[in-house]
């Protein structure tokens, strides 16, 4: 008969009812989907056979912070490593459009590369070695699930051919979805075609976008893999170029720790936060059930006077608690699918990591250690009271429950300090990253980015250089645009280019590494790049053999200390004709991937007349540069056609640098919702305990102002109480954000953990906020007349 009286008492407090189950759930979705997500990424099984032997193997430029993958020399020499068993290679996937507009995501994988995982195709054949000669009919394999979705799962799909791009592509097998490499979106796989020419010696420096996996033998870890590896390679004449360029080094790590080494920060901050505030909800559920026992403690008496058995209370309770914490995990449970698509949207979890991440059965047994942990305090607050009733339980009907009336502020007000400090730690740490974010947003890139457009057309080598230059024509006279040029790689366009110059006298030890960009005329003016001392290109030059180059300030300071640069000498190394150029102009510094990057290699500007090789088309605007998106689409289609249209990026630059941080934007979004609401449970906490602190004191209150007390003393008397709360949150509540902030001191840029202004204004904020929530409470106090307090009335 238990549960059925507490669902009755249940439904006789239909608000408490829905706050409890409300908050409880909330809270517990945040923590379930977190917990799901890192189940899954870092401790489910991957899909492929021994995966704990798979590893990724790429190139890494120190100077740029830049994973640049492979080349295919060095790719076909993994395999000489000692202690690797197999190793294929990969490109990133790609969008591709078939003759009737359908996109579908490929990515081109070595023929060995299934085998390698260990994964056999569902229906048909592989890729066999001869698929990736540069001369064999393309193949392709099939996604499953794609299968069953375009095609109805009819195997007639065998021998389908299917137009990507102008290139048809004959289905030959079909593929399980746990093949999710490169990434998990791929819907047809394509072989990797690498002819002889591109294997050659010439190519070892060639790094680009062709990625490795290898298969370790037994018992060998990836760090002493990657020892091996970086030694077998150690002194290799063909990778000394870009050990001297981008400071390369040799990398290994296992598939996983590869896979989301981006999302582990994002994820532990995301999780610490929402743990806090689950605690907050706990300890305000504790506290508004503690009140609910304590409104009851009379009947309770009475019942226990009349012999109630000592688990009674307990009983009642725990039956109370089972009924709201169903409603609220069934509540999360529901919300947890969306909760995980959300974190998805927000890029908190990367959905183009080969691993998925969905609702499970891990998902469930999380939910049951969040119901068993929420209700500890709730038991452990039924426990007191049934433990106080059987001490005593006629002194407690004769003192009206008075006695249980003392002895509960006394625990809420521990409750209230806990939550204060959890609110003020989580405070900190949100005002830490929007500060962070915020200087980061306006660092000086050595540019102005508000009003530019940049149009990127690379990767497409059937676009005609004709075509692309009446492009560039149309594009440059749309209405709105102020001026246009072109460049091989503009900055934050996500494309880089190092080469390597040297000083025609021989002191420039190894060379000079520099980002080597070709850029067009009215290239500074347009991006808004300031010019220091010499001239800019003459825009009816020749070509960027003939025209001079232009350097940054990075490369003159380090050179040509005394200010000497403009007018001397500088050789670009290229093979059997290297071209002596001469500086004729020195440019301020800019950002080119990051706004948190430290420029230490310099920037080598060369002049190219017209739009060619990999092209990025930047246009600065007189109003609104979104404004020109569509117009520019337009235009691409028109001169380029559809197909190289789709595949172009339209990107406003502002766009462009948001795109650089955005894995702290989603962060700071949902750090401040789990803030702002651990401060909205705090506040209705702290009014909860003075509220009753009130009623409690009504009598006493009442005595106080019949002697003479006024309401500005009644209302300092309770404020008073509010304060010391206040005192003991901000300094229990120092001493965690101490601690909190080392968990995001890797996400800042510009300020300390220690920041005055942002601890001062989590402070003042969580002062203000309490302590009109104190007021409320004070000000009715001082509301009341004395006879009314002293007869008991409320």
């Amino acid at each position: 008969m238990t549960t059925p009286r507490a669902i009755r008492s249940l439904l006789r407090s239909p608000g408490f009812t829905l706050w409890a189950a409300l908050i409880l759930g909330l809270a517990s979705t945040g923590l379930l989907g977190v917990g799901t997500a890192t189940w899954q990424l870092y401790f489910k099984p991957l899909p492929f056979a021994e995966s704990e032997q798979l590893v990724v193997i790429h190139g890494y430029s120190q100077s740029m912070g830049l994973d640049i993958g492979v080349s295919a020399p060095l790719l076909a020499e993994l395999d000489q490593v000692d202690g690797l068993v197999a190793v294929a290679g990969h490109e990133d996937g790609q969008d591709r459009t078939d003759a009737d507009g359908v996109n579908w995501r490929t990515a081109r994988i070595d023929a060995s590369l299934p085998e390698l995982l260990g994964m056999q195709p569902r229906l048909g054949r592989g890729f066999l070695v001869d698929d990736g000669d540069p001369g064999a009919s393309t193949v392709a394999l099939l996604a499953e699930s794609v299968w069953h979705a375009r095609f109805a799962g009819e195997e007639s799909v065998l021998g389908r051919e299917i137009e990507l791009d102008g290139d048809r592509a004959r289905i030959v097998g079909i593929m399980p979805d746990d093949l999710t490499v490169p990434d998990a979106a791929v819907q047809l796989w394509l072989p990797l075609k690498l002819g002889a020419d591109q294997f050659s010696a010439e190519n070892m420096s060639s790094f680009g976008g062709l990625r490795a996996i290898g298969r370790l033998q037994p018992e060998l870890t990836p760090a002493v893999f990657e020892q091996r590896l970086q030694q077998h390679f150690a002194d290799h004449p063909g990778l000394a170029p870009m050990v001297r360029f981008v400071a390369l080094e040799l990398r290994s790590a296992d598939l996983r720790t590869h896979w989301t080494a981006g999302q582990r920060t994002p994820i532990a901050i995301l999780a610490v936060a929402i743990a806090a505030v689950l605690l907050t909800a706990i300890l305000n559920l504790a506290g508004l059930w503690m009140s609910r026992l304590l409104e009851r403690g009379h009947t309770q008496a009475i019942e226990a006077a009349l012999g109630a058995g000592r688990w009674q209370s307990l009983k009642t309770v725990a039956a109370e608690y089972l009924v709201v914490v169903m409603l609220a995990i069934g509540l999360a449970l529901t919300l947890t699918g969306p909760c995980l698509r959300w974190l998805e949207q927000l890029g908190i979890i990367d959905d183009t990591v080969p691993i998925t991440v969905s609702q499970g059965p891990g998902t469930a047994l999380l939910a049951l250690a969040v119901a068993v942990l929420a209700g500890l305090p709730i038991l452990f607050a039924g426990w007191w009271q049934s433990r106080r009733l059987q001490r005593s339980p006629a002194g407690l009907l004769g003192s009206g429950g008075a006695t249980m009336r003392q002895a509960s502020p006394r625990v809420r007000r521990i409750l209230i300090v806990v939550q204060f400090s959890v609110a003020m730690a989580l405070l900190v740490c949100v005002g830490l990253l929007l500060r962070s974010w915020h200087g980061l947003l306006n660092e000086d890139i050595g540019f102005e980015p508000r009003q530019l457009l940049v149009t990127n057309l690379a990767g497409d080598l059937t676009i005609s250089p004709a075509a692309v230059a009446e492009s560039f024509e149309r594009i440059a006279a749309l209405p709105g645009v102020t001026t246009a040029s072109h460049a091989n790689a503009v900055p934050f366009g996500r494309i880089e280019s190092v080469s390597s110059y040297r000083r025609p006298d021989g002191e420039d030890g190894d060379g000079i590494p520099a980002r080597d960009r070709l850029v067009g005329p009215d290239f500074f003016q347009t991006v808004g790049i300031r010019l220091v001392t010499g001239r800019d290109f003459d825009r009816y030059a020749p070509g960027p053999d003939q025209a001079g180059v232009i350097i940054d300030e990075t490369l003159a300071r380090r050179y040509w200390p005394d200010g000497d640069a403009v007018g001397s000498r500088l050789a670009q190394a290229v093979p059997g004709n290297p071209v002596t150029h001469e500086i004729i102009g020195v440019v301020g510094n800019v950002r080119h991937m990051s706004l948190d990057e430290v420029p230490e290699m310099g920037t080598v500007y060369r002049f190219q007349p017209q739009p060619s090789g990999v092209i990025q088309l930047v246009l600065a605007t007189n109003g609104s540069p979104s404004a020109l998106v569509d117009p520019v689409r337009m235009v691409l289609e028109e001169t380029l056609g559809q197909a190289a249209a789709r595949s172009a990026t339209v990107a406003t630059m502002d766009s462009l640098l948001r795109r650089t941080v955005r894995d702290r934007e989603p962060q700071i979004v949902l750090l401040s919702v789990f803030a702002a609401l651990t401060l909205l449970l705090s506040a209705t906490g702290l009014y909860a305990v003075m509220t009753w602190s009130v009623r409690a004191r009504t009598t006493e209150l009442g005595l106080r102002m019949a002697l003479g007390a006024d309401a500005g003393a009644v209302r300092k008397l309770i404020l008073a109480d509010t304060t010391w709360l206040l005192l003991l949150g901000l300094g229990l509540g120092g001493l965690l954000a101490l601690i909190s902030t080392r968990l995001v001191g890797s996400q800042l840029h510009g300020i300390g953990s220690t920041d005055p202004l942002t601890w001062l204004t989590a402070a003042i904020t969580l002062s203000l906020v309490l302590l009109v929530a104190g007021w409320w409470p004070a000000r009715r106090a001082a509301r009341l007349l004395p006879l009314q307090a002293l007869s008991g009335e409320r």
